[in-house]
């Protein structure tokens, strides 16, 4: 075995070139740092010679040749004990089987130790390789196969990454089934696909690797019911549902990137350029010139810019206007709620540009024209902006969610996120680094940086769930938090002077909707904005009603005083006893739990000094109807009894299904907020969760005799009730 070891220090050191790669054109002596995260398309052909099959003798020359391949340069000052490893001259697309070469930041005193053996030039990955991960991992010098962290290795954002145990079998199985005949077998032949790649690459753009390996999905999903299109999208580029639209002449939409963004929207059309994934266009305009903008996104308590394409305008003939899509149901972080464990470990894993890893197909490029710097390009993959794009890209993550649960793993994806949950804190970096391992095979490049775990804190789809402390909640960060208070502070402060845009009011309630997941009661106190949003029209600006105004001036102290107790799994004391309630349209309302029951005319209610949010008001006649009366009894009896069921979950028996919802969601018609927003007032008062449940007016036998006023009959009912329990124990 012949290794190279070489010592670094502050100042950096390069490893010596062969007199002919010194002469080469293109060699990148001079190391240029990318933006973190950023890769390089990997080289064809073999490592030494081509056809070269290392012998005893050839030993040294073959260290050259890997070692020839790498520059080392030092990180700029202020970066710390870190090199970094750029492609440099020769190929070794070998030693990692065809998969993608990405810079890394490794924190050791030494340059990693290289197995350069011929084992590893014959396509064998050396010790501290992984083969098809998107970002590769060195092992730092001294290497131990003993001790499972010396395979461990930082990159730029501290993640430690570590090879499969269980993928090595997995991927020599699947290798031996990626096979031509398998691909064929999904009805996308070889052909089709050879005529793709030369589509792609006459036009001068990159060939995208989930094409290149369309062989690889096949195999891994032969199974999936949706493999057909799955394996067809990838070799041959995926394209959309539209219905034909003629226009008078082409459109031509200006890009709206503000001064402010220019110099962003530069380096991404550079980077896209430099990746090939756009290409210069011609004159023709079939369809027309879609715009470029930017989109707000919040990450660490940071608002960050993404270049989008907006294919929604022309409303009338644009892109977007002229795909059909049906309904469709993408997962959520609800879904991740039913994972969770008190004191289990969490792992995510996200994706690197991974729309910008699908092809499209090519006669769908020249729908996906843009201009900018006064040159028009063509898009040859799958863009942000596209509103089909969501749903085909849910197909690929679907498939990877179930191969997943397939192999035993609880996982939830939603487009390039995934997040698994596990027992011990082995088990979880274990499903981590084999779903990395499983993506980076199929050709999909892994965002490192965005890679968390094993954690038992975790940000999901901007929720930050935890399983600490012996419960399992989810909340709204506390970044995200000031920012949406900060943002209805500036809405709020501009209503009371002038209409607000119709897009900053868009945006805040749709912020709101989403912390309304996790924030309790949030639900109540966002319904009359989207009632004033819906009743706009298409107006640009709004003028907020005082209504709406009001929920503003509470939202601040409802999404801090109660962001985090909606969602609480596994609370322990849950009360089950027989609690219900009913109302009568014409007679009154009553209840019982346990041994305690109430019954009221509406005579009765019509004489009591009226709040707000009680029946039969006037000029409201919504409040008089059988699902507000029913509420209302809810409301009655969390009042009457709420301070014998404090710090519990109550299983509360209703009959109608609308205040069921109702009090599920916390969310009704305008008409019901005043009494919805008691009732959780009250729940909080007494810090109760109410957990619903239909029973049937047969059923509910006892509520009913109440609600209209039977109590004779109630007794007795209630009385071989209750002896009937009694002898039902005993036995």
């Amino acid at each position: 075995m012949c290794v190279v070891i070489v010592p670094w220090g502050r100042g950096g050191v390069e490893l010596p070139q062969s007199p002919a790669q010194a002469a080469a054109p293109g060699n990148a002596n001079s190391s240029r740092r990318a933006p973190a995260g950023a890769g390089e398309a990997p080289a064809r052909g073999p490592v030494s010679g081509e056809g070269h099959e290392p012998e005893d003798g050839d030993e040294e020359e073959d260290v050259m040749s890997v070692a020839n391949a790498f520059e080392f340069t030092p990180a700029e000052p202020g970066d710390g004990d870190y090199i970094e490893i750029e492609r440099g001259g020769g190929d070794t697309s070998d030693i990692l089987h065809g998969g993608d070469w990405w810079r890394h930041l490794v924190p050791t005193t030494f340059v990693p130790v290289w197995d350069v053996t011929g084992r590893a030039l014959r396509g064998e990955p050396a010790p501290g390789w992984t083969d098809t991960m998107s970002t590769f991992a060195v092992a730092p010098a001294p290497v131990s196969e003993t001790d499972p962290e010396t395979w461990s290795v930082m990159d730029g954002a501290s993640r430690r990454l570590r090879r499969s145990k269980r993928w090595p079998a997995i991927r020599e199985k699947l290798l031996r089934r990626a096979t031509q005949e398998r691909m064929e077998a999904t009805g996308t032949m070889e052909h089709e696909r050879a005529r793709y790649v030369q589509e792609v690459q006459s036009v001068g753009a990159a060939v995208p690797l989930l094409t290149e390996r369309a062989h690889l999905m096949a195999a891994a999903f032969e199974d999936w019911h949706d493999v057909d299109f799955l394996v067809r999208g990838a070799a041959c580029g995926i394209g959309w549902p539209s219905r034909p639209m003629e226009v008078d002449e082409p459109f031509h939409v200006p890009n709206y990137v503000g001064d402010e963004h220019m110099e962003a929207m530069e380096r991404e059309i550079e980077k896209e350029l430099l990746e090939a994934r756009i290409f210069p266009a011609d004159d023709r305009l079939p369809w027309g010139v879609s715009a470029l903008g930017m989109v707000e996104k919040l990450r660490n308590g940071k608002v960050k810019y993404r270049p989008v394409w907006d294919y929604s305008r022309p409303c009338d003939v644009g892109v977007n206007a002229r795909i059909e899509l049906e309904k469709d149901k993408f997962s959520s972080v609800k879904d991740a709620y039913a994972l969770l464990r008190p004191g289990y470990w969490m792992v995510k894993v996200d994706l690197d540009s991974a729309y910008r890893s699908v092809g499209m197909a090519s006669q769908f490029w020249p729908a996906q024209r843009f201009e900018f710097g006064g040159v028009r390009y063509m898009d040859a993959r799958a863009p942000f902006g596209n509103r089909a794009l969501p749903g085909i890209f849910m197909r690929y993550t679907r498939a990877i969610v179930a191969w997943m649960q397939a192999q035993g793993i609880p996982c939830v994806g939603y487009l390039d996120d995934f997040f698994m949950v596990a027992a011990t804190r082995e088990e979880a970096e274990e499903m981590m680094m084999l779903l990395v391992e499983l993506v980076s095979f199929l050709g999909f490049k892994v965002n490192s940086a965005k890679c968390e775990g094993p954690e038992q804190l975790m940000e999901f789809l901007g929720v930050e769930l935890s399983t600490s402390g012996g419960v399992c909640t989810a909340a709204i960060s506390k970044d995200r938090v000031d920012f949406v208070v900060r943002t209805a502070r500036e809405v709020r402060q501009q209503a009371r002077r002038k209409p607000v845009r119709r897009r900053q009011l868009e945006s805040l309630w749709g912020l709101l909707a989403f912390c309304s997941q996790v924030v309790w009661g949030l639900s109540l106190y966002t319904r009359r904005g989207f009632s004033l949003l819906a009743a706009s029209g298409t107006r640009g600006a709004v003028r907020v009603t005082p209504p709406v105004l009001e929920d503003l001036d509470t939202i601040e102290d409802v999404i801090r005083r109660y962001n985090g107790r909606k969602v609480v799994l596994f609370r322990e004391d849950v009360k089950e006893d027989f609690f219900a309630t009913d109302s009568s349209g014409t007679k009154g309302m009553g209840g019982l739990m346990d041994e305690r029951f109430f019954l009221h005319s509406w005579d009765d209610v019509r004489r009591m000094i009226q709040k707000p949010w009680f029946p039969f008001r006037k000029g409201v006649p919504e409040s008089e109807h059988i699902n507000y009366l029913e509420l209302f009894a809810v409301w009655w009896a969390v009042v009457l009894w709420g301070r014998h069921v404090q710090g519990r979950t109550v299983v509360i028996r209703i009959d109608n299904q609308c205040a069921l919802r109702q009090v599920a969601k916390w969310w009704g018609p305008p008409e019901y907020l005043p009494l919805l927003k008691q009732l959780f007032l009250t729940c909080v008062r007494y810090d109760i969760r109410l957990r619903p449940v239909y029973i049937t007016t047969k059923d509910n036998k006892l509520a009913d005799l109440l609600s209209r006023m039977q109590l004779r009959q109630f007794h007795m009912e209630h009385r071989g009730m209750w002896w009937w329990c009694e002898w039902a124990q005993s036995r």
